[in-house]
């Protein structure tokens, strides 16, 4: 009885402990060939916020993150900032991050990561607007209508895959894609095409940017 107890005991170790290597072996990290380093990123594709069906896009985005010390399991606080965007249907809209920025949570092997939008000290809400936040503001204002949706923290909302060396040695694409957000319609006047003010749990955003490092510097996630 003895002897099947400690066999027992031996081979749930060895699983346990096999286990934790393939967890270990299961993560990935964002790697720089220096470190500190202060990354950038331009977009690659549109930039794509939907509400109740209707667009608000982006045709110019950057993103910064300065002083990450690599490697590193995460990346808190990407600074994004859009232009040039078209808010549900109308040119000369604009999307607003306010306090907002991005976090990159730790990859996998598969180069993949959720994301998170955090605003202000807030880090993890459910979506709700907590005063001094400054939440992710989309408008559209033109005669006769206006729309304003805000947006505020929500924890893995996103997902980010990783491509490396695209589009060239160093660089690496970033492919965001966040569903099921929480926003508040603010305003819902005249032209505005949204369906009323009020809550809504199906918001998307979607985007492609490339980042990159210092001249000489080459980035990698893995």
């Amino acid at each position: 009885m003895k002897l099947t107890k400690l066999v027992l005991a031996i081979t749930a170790i060895t699983a346990l402990t096999a286990f934790a290597g393939v967890s270990a072996a299961s993560a990935a990290q964002y790697k720089s060939s220096s470190s500190p380093v202060n990354l950038t990123g331009s977009q690659a594709s549109k930039q794509v916020w939907t509400v109740d069906g209707q667009s608000a896009s982006c045709t110019e985005a950057t993103f910064t993150k300065n002083g990450l010390a690599t490697p590193a399991n995460e990346v808190l606080g990407v600074v994004p900032s859009y232009s040039s965007c078209t808010t549900f249907g109308f040119g000369g809209g604009s999307v607003n991050m306010g306090t907002c920025t991005y976090n990159f949570d730790t990859p996998n092997a598969g180069l993949t990561a959720n994301s998170d939008i955090a605003c202000g000290s807030n880090t993890g809400g459910n979506g709700t607007i907590e005063s001094g936040n400054g939440p992710i503001i989309l408008i559209m204002m033109v005669f006769g209508g206006e729309c304003v949706v805000q947006i505020a923290s929500q924890k893995d909302k996103g997902t980010l895959t990783f491509v490396n060396n695209s589009p060239v040695t160093g660089d690496i694409l970033v492919k965001a894609a966040f569903s099921g957000l929480t926003a508040v319609k603010t305003v819902d006047n005249g032209f505005c095409p949204l369906s009323g003010t009020g809550t809504v749990n199906n918001v998307t955003y979607s985007g492609e940017f490339g980042v990159t490092g210092p001249a000489g510097v080459n980035l990698e996630v893995g």
